[in-house]
Parts: structure tokens; sequence; C-alpha cells
């Protein structure tokens, strides 16, 4: 159960990741930031969301004993 609640981790910080990179890839997100110089707020918290997501579950993936 516990291996199970850590790959849910990863493939929810990979969704969130995958979102966040195509919002700010979206041409909305790069007339964003050509008019304000920065990405998108949403598509970066999306993204860092995705990455403490992955490392979290992958972290807690190798607590576990096998």
């Amino acid at each position: 159960m516990n291996k199970l609640l850590c790959l849910g981790l990863i493939i929810i910080g990979a969704i969130l990741l995958y979102y966040g990179y195509s919002e700010g890839a979206s041409p909305v997100g790069e007339l964003t930031e050509a008019v304000t110089g920065s990405p998108p707020d949403r598509s970066v918290g999306k993204m860092i969301a995705g990455i403490v997501l992955i490392v979290l579950g992958g972290g807690a993936w190798g607590r576990w004993p096998k």
C-alpha cells in the first residue's frame, strides 16, 4: 500500500509538471512572458509542485523495505 502511495505521488507530480510546461508554452503563456518578462505564475507553480511531488514520492519509495 505504501509503495502505491509513492507511485501515486510520482504520477501526479509528472502530470503537474507536464501541465505546467504546456501552460507556459501555450500562446497565452508566451504572450504573458513577452509582456511581463517572466512566465505565468500558474505554470511555474504547477511545475514546482510537480517537482516536489516527484522528489517526495521517489524519496519515500526508497525508504520502504522490499
